[in-house]
């Protein structure tokens, strides 16, 4: 995928950068709107130039989220999954 290893913390950092509107990559919030647009996640409220993404945040239950979105008026929460099922609580992280 990136020439570095096949892991899960990888593949967040790699999304993280390309979700933050602010990165070096100079594409502002267009990748994090089409990301929310296949999801059918309603966003003209949200102001994504202001917004954050955090790697691995803990849950209420000492649980980790891949990745959360948060802008006013919008929350989003990435669980990544490369190369693995899914056996995350999503309850929890809801």
């Amino acid at each position: 995928m990136t020439g570095r290893s096949r892991d899960e913390l990888t593949a967040s950092n790699v999304l993280q950068f390309y979700l933050s509107p602010d990165a070096e990559h100079k594409l502002g919030p267009y990748i994090l709107q089409c990301l929310l647009s296949a999801a059918g996640v309603s966003f003209e409220d949200a102001d994504l130039m202001d917004c954050d993404v955090d790697r691995e945040t803990e849950t209420r239950s000492k649980k980790r989220l891949d990745l959360l979105i948060s802008a006013t008026g919008l929350v989003v929460g990435v669980e990544n999954k490369i190369f693995a099922g899914v056996y995350n609580d999503l309850a929890d992280h809801w």
